[in-house]
C-alpha cells in the first residue's frame, strides 16, 4: 500500500469528518495544498531547501487524554473477551455452510471494479496541469525499451537454471514450457540432516498430492525472448533469481484456471484437468498440510529470534517499557537462523525447526475480485504454502470499513461480512479487522481514520493473536509476480540472511544500479564504504528509545570484516530503498509523533527530529520481534506514518533491516550516469537527504516508467499485454508512462491476437509489478 499522495485523514488535517465520507473535500484540500506547494517552490531557486522547509506536515488534532489516564483506560487489551477468527474455530465450518453457495464468488465474475481502493491515488485536474507544466528532463527523449515485448516464438532456449523437471511435462512441443520446480529436495540426506522433522507432500485443489500432480505445477520456458533487456535497477544475480527463464500467461497460470473459457489453446499445450473452484476450501487445505508437517515446526510459538517482552497491557503504558529485552542466547549473538552461537558450535545441537511465515494479502470489504485476482491468490497458496509443507500460510487481511459492525463479538455478523466480502473458496483464510478494533493504543486515538497513518494496526493485531509465525509478509493485492512465488520469497529470505550488518543502512539508502555500482556483494559494498563519512553501527542515538537489538561485536565497524549479521535473518525487508527523509520534499517526512526528551506531554505532539527511514509502498517482510516492538512503541505513544514506521523502529532499536534489490525495468534506455544522478542524487550517492530525491514531490516522474512504484504505468502496459489483451491507452509524454496523459491508442504495436499470431504470447521473466489494478480487458 502506498501513501505518498497528498490526501490524508480530514480529521487529522483539521477539516472534520471521516475519510470515506468526505472524498470530495479531501480532493479539494489536496488540490489547494499542492497549489500552495507549487507556488512556494516556484519562488525558490531550483527547489531551494529554505523554501521547502517552510512546508510542514500537519499536526493531528490535540486530544486531552488526562481523563483516560486517571480512569485507567490506557489498556492495550481487546474490549471483547472473545473474537471469531476464521483461521481458528471457524476453519472447519467452511464448505459446510449451504446458506449462500455462490455469493462470495459473485464478484469474481463482475465486470466492474471498486475504484475506491485504499491505496488508489487518482489524479485531480489541477495536479494534471502541474504535471503537464513541469520540465521532467531529457529522459522523455530516451529510446524506448521495446525489447520488453518479446513473444514465445522468439524465446532463445539457453537456460542454465536447474529448477526444471522434464517429467512429467504438460507440453508436447520440444521447445515448449516445462515443469518449473524451484523447491529444495526435501527428501535428500542433506536436507534431512539440516532440519527437524520429515517433509510430507500435501494435497492440492485437484485432490491429488502436489508432488505427483503435473496439473498443479507452474511451467516455464528455458530462456527469454531474443533481445530481452536486463533490468536497469536491481539485479537477478544479486538476489540469486533465475534470469534466463520466462513465463507466458498459460504456463504461469493454467494450473489456477487461466485456460478456463479458452476454446483454443497454444499448439502442443495440454489443458490441466478441470476444478470446481467453488468446492475448494483453501483454509482447510492449508490447515491439513500444516498438521501433517507439524513436526518440522514450532507450531505453538516462534522458533527463533530476539525475544521481546510485551508491555504489560494492564498497566498504564505511557511510561511503561519492556524490560528484559534480550534473551541470554541473543546476548551471545546467537545466529537467528537457528544454527547455534557464532564461533562456538554447540555439542550435538538439536536440529532447528523451519521458520514459519504468514503472508497477509491486504484487501477490504467492497473489493471486487476479478478472475486474475483470484488466480493470483490461488497461486500464492499453492506455491508458498501447500508445496512447502506449510512453511508459509496465506491469509486475506480484510479491512472492515464499517466501524459499527460488531464482527468481533457477533458470529452472525462475522459470517455475513465474510460471505459478502470474500469469494467462497477463501472464506477459511479471511481475517477481519478494522481501524478502531485494531487500535489498542489509547495514546494514538487520533489515528483511527486514515490508512496512511494506521496501516500497521491490523498487522500488529494479527501478530499478537498469531504469535506462532516467525515472519509476516505485508503483501498488496495490486502487486503481481510473473514468476514462481516460492522462488521469489525464498530467494529474498536467503539473500537477506547473507547480508552483513556493516553498511546495511548505507547500502539500503541507495537504489542499486548494477551498471554504476558493479557486483552487489563486492564492488557495491566497497563503494558504499568508501563514500560513507559516518556509518550506522548499532542503534543510533534516538530520543526516548531504549534499543532492544544486539550490541555490535566491535567498537567500530572498521574492525569488522563484514561478518556480523551474516546468517542472521532480517527483521525488516523492503522492496525499494530505505531513504532518509530529512532534507527531501517527501510529503510524509515529518509524520512522527510522541518522541520526547524528559517527561511525556499528554497531547500528542509531532516530533520529526527523531531519526527515521522511509520506503515508498509498504509491501515488506517483518519479523515477530519487530512487530512486537512496534506494538510496544505504540502503547507508549510513539508513532509514525505507515511508510516510515517499521523501518524506523528497526533503525532505532538496532534490528537488522535491508532493502532487497529485486529487478526493476524502465520503459526507456537510460544512460548510466543520468540514471544514477536521478535515482541517487545525494551528496554521497544516497537516494534521500536532498530536495532532488526521486521520492520528493514533483520529482517522481522517472518512476512512472518503472515496473515497481506506487504510480507506475509500465506494469499495466506489460501485464495487460502478457494476459493477451491489446492495450488501449497511450502515454505520449512518457512512452509507456503516466495515466494523466492517457488517450485512445491507434498504433500501439504490441499485444492482441494479430501480434501473438506472429510473435507468440508475451513471455516475461520473473517480474514484480506494482500497481496492477482493475485487471480486465
Amino acid at each position: 500500500m502506498a501513501f505518498s499522495k497528498v490526501p490524508m485523514s480530514p480529521k487529522l488535517l483539521g477539516i472534520g469528518g471521516g475519510r470515506l465520507g468526505f472524498r470530495k473535500k479531501i480532493v479539494i484540500f489536496a488540490s489547494l495544498l499542492l497549489f500552495t506547494l507549487v507556488t512556494i517552490l516556484s519562488q525558490a531557486d531550483r527547489l531551494g531547501i529554505d523554501a521547502v522547509n517552510k512546508i510542514r506536515f500537519p499536526l493531528p488534532a490535540k486530544t486531552d487524554l488526562s481523563g483516560a489516564i486517571s480512569s485507567g483506560k490506557l489498556s492495550g487489551s481487546s474490549p471483547s473477551s472473545h473474537r471469531f477468527d476464521s483461521a481458528d474455530e471457524l476453519e472447519d465450518e467452511d464448505g459446510d455452510d449451504e446458506s449462500d453457495d455462490d455469493e462470495g464468488n459473485e464478484n469474481e465474475d463482475e465486470d466492474t471494479y471498486d475504484v475506491d481502493d485504499e491505496d488508489d491515488e487518482d489524479f485531480d485536474e489541477h495536479e494534471e496541469e502541474i504535471i503537464e507544466d513541469k520540465d521532467w528532463g531529457p529522459w522523455l527523449d530516451f529510446e524506448k525499451n521495446d525489447g520488453l515485448f518479446g513473444g514465445t516464438k522468439e524465446v532463445v532456449n539457453n537456460s542454465a537454471s536447474f529448477h526444471f523437471r522434464d517429467e512429467p511435462a504438460k507440453s508436447k512441443s520440444k521447445d515448449g514450457p516445462r515443469v518449473y520446480h524451484p523447491y529444495p529436495d526435501y527428501s535428500s540426506p542433506g536436507w534431512k540432516e539440516q532440519w527437524r522433522g520429515t517433509y510430507s507432500p500435501c494435497v492440492g485443489p485437484r485432490g491429488r498430492l502436489l508432488d505427483e500432480s503435473a496439473d498443479d505445477q507452474v511451467l516455464a520456458f528455458r530462456g527469454v525472448p531474443k533481445g530481452f533487456p536486463v533490468p536497469q535497477l536491481g539485479s537477478f544475480e544479486a538476489m540469486n533469481l533465475d534470469a534466463d527463464v520466462c513465463f507466458d500467461r498459460f504456463s504461469r497460470l493454467a494450473a489456477y484456471g487461466q485456460t478456463e473459457g479458452e476454446d483454443v489453446l497454444p499448439e502442443g499445450f495440454v489443458r490441466p484437468s478441470a476444478v470446481d473452484w467453488k468446492e475448494v476450501n483453501w483454509g482447510k487445505l492449508q490447515k491439513q498440510c500444516l498438521k501433517q508437517n507439524e513436526a518440522r515446526f514450532n507450531v505453538e510459538a516462534r522458533s527463533t529470534g530476539i525475544h521481546v517482552e510485551i508491555v504489560d497491557e494492564s498497566e498504564t503504558p505511557h511510561r511503561k517499557r519492556a524490560e528484559g529485552t534480550l534473551s541470554e542466547v541473543d546476548e551471545k549473538n546467537r545466529d537467528r537462523s537457528g544454527h547455534g552461537p557464532e564461533g562456538a558450535p554447540a555439542k550435538d545441537p538439536p536440529k532447528p525447526p523451519r521458520p514459519r511465515n504468514a503472508v497477509l494479502l491486504r484487501t477490504y470489504t467492497g473489493y471486487k475480485y476479478k478472475h486474475n485476482d483470484v488466480r493470483n491468490i490461488r497461486a500464492m497458496i499453492s506455491e508458498l504454502s501447500l508445496q512447502t509443507g506449510g512453511e508459509y500460510q496465506v491469509f486475506l487481511l480484510v479491512h472492515v470499513r464499517d466501524e459499527k459492525l460488531p464482527f468481533l463479538t457477533d458470529k452472525d455478523v462475522f459470517d455475513r461480512v465474510r460471505r459478502e466480502s470474500v469469494p467462497r473458496e477463501f472464506w477459511g483464510i479471511s481475517y477481519l479487522w478494522s481501524m478502531k478494533t485494531s487500535n489498542k493504543y489509547p495514546l494514538l486515538s487520533e489515528f483511527n481514520e486514515d490508512p496512511s497513518l494506521s496501516n500497521w494496526f491490523g498487522v500488529q493485531r494479527f501478530s499478537q493473536e498469531h504469535p506462532e509465525f516467525d515472519f509476516y509478509w505485508n503483501w498488496e493485492m495490486d502487486s503481481r509476480y510473473t514468476g514462481h512465488y516460492f522462488h521469489l520469497f525464498n530467494s529474498i529470505a536467503e539473500w537477506s540472511d547473507r547480508q552483513p550488518r556493516k553498511g546495511m543502512w548505507e547500502r539500503s539508502d541507495r537504489m542499486y544500479i548494477p551498471s554504476a555500482h558493479g557486483a552487489y556483494d563486492t564492488d557495491f559494498r566497497q563503494l558504499v564504504e568508501n563514500s560513507t563519512l559516518e556509518d550506522i553501527w548499532g542503534p543510533p542515538k534516538a530520543i526516548d528509545v531504549e534499543p532492544i537489538g544486539p550490541r555490535p561485536p566491535t567498537e567500530s565497524s572498521s574492525d569488522d570484516d563484514y561478518s556480523w549479521g551474516v546468517g542472521e535473518a532480517a527483521d525488516f525487508i523492503s522492496f525499494l530503498p530505505m531513504f532518509n527523509p530529512d532534507g527531501t520534499v517527501w510529503y510524509f517526512r515529518e509524520a512522527a509523533w510522541g518522541y520526547h526528551d524528559g517527561e511525556r506531554q499528554t497531547p500528542l505532539q509531532r516530533t520529526p527530529e527523531t531519526v527515521r527511514r522511509a520506503t515508498i509502498v509498504t509491501q515488506s517482510r517483518l519479523s515477530k520481534p519487530l512487530l512486537d516492538t512496534m506494538h510496544n512503541e505504540n502503547l507508549v505513544g510513539h508513532h509514525m506514518g505507515a511508510e516510515m514506521w517499521p523501518h524506523s523502529i528497526a533503525l532505532t532499536h538496532g534490528l537488522k533491516a535491508v532493502y532487497a534489490p529485486h529487478p526493476i525495468w524502465l520503459d526507456r534506455k537510460w544512460p548510466t550516469s543520468y540514471l544514477a544522478s536521478r535515482f541517487n542524487p545525494g551528496p554521497h550517492g544516497e537516494s534521500g537527504t536532498v530536495v532532488e530525491s526521486p521520492f520528493s514531490i514533483l520529482n517522481e516522474g522517472p518512476w512512472w516508467g518503472t515496473s515497481w512504484y506506487y504510480r507506475s504505468e509500465l506494469p499495466r502496459t506489460l501485464y495487460w499485454t502478457w494476459l493477451g489483451w491489446k492495450e488501449k491507452i497511450a502515454h505520449p509524454v512518457g512512452g509507456f508512462t503516466h495515466s494523466a496523459f492517457r488517450e485512445e491508442l491507434t498504433d500501439f504495436p504490441y499485444g492482441g491476437p494479430d501480434w501473438e499470431s506472429k510473435h507468440g504470447r508475451l513471455c516475461l521473466p520473473g517480474m514484480l509489478f506494482h500497481p496492477i489494478k482493475d485487471v480486465a480487458p
